[in-house]
């Protein structure tokens, strides 16, 4: 069961990648299949609930800074309650289905190494091949997520546990 929703996810993210990376905007479908099949895995690994209240407290948290650093930068003005101008909303939502694939320190060694990571492949591809100023977050995201599950399902490591991310 859990090999079938490990390559369900590795195809999901696939998609994510592809239709962020060409047409900047995906599908919300797609990240419905994925909160879905990660809950499903949280559940058959018996995931603790507390992690991921903790991880969306972190998430919150950083998306509060976000926010103040934007209304700083624009110096309060037109900057809706809601909007954070430099984040959109696909990116946001594949931070939040992907918090029950982790425990909370793997999930925070995860949002900073990946982008940390998106930071690297998005300089790469803009001087070879794409020239957009945008950031394809999500895509580049799901692409070093899929290493990661794929690592993990070769070296038999839970990524649930804290131990080896």
């Amino acid at each position: 069961m859990l090999v079938i929703l490990y390559v369900l996810l590795v195809l999901f993210l696939g998609l994510i990648f592809w239709e962020d990376f060409t047409s900047r905007l995906v599908n919300i479908l797609y990240f419905v299949a994925l909160a879905i099949i990660t809950s499903v895995i949280f559940m058959l690994q018996n995931g603790v609930v507390k992690n991921m209240i903790f991880s969306l407290c972190f998430l919150l948290l950083n998306l509060l800074g976000v926010k103040m650093y934007t209304i700083m930068k624009k110096g309060g003005h037109n900057v809706g309650f809601f909007e954070i101008p430099d984040l959109a909303e696909g990116d946001i939502l594949f931070f939040l289905t992907v918090i029950p694939l982790f425990s909370f320190f793997n999930y925070i060694v995860f949002f900073i190494s990946g982008l940390l990571v998106s930071l690297v492949i998005h300089l790469l591809v803009k001087v070879s091949i794409d020239k957009r100023n945008t950031i394809p977050l999500a895509g580049y995201m799901a692409l070093y997520l899929v290493g990661i599950v794929l690592y993990s399902q070769i070296s038999d490591t839970n990524l649930y546990i804290n131990l080896g991310f």
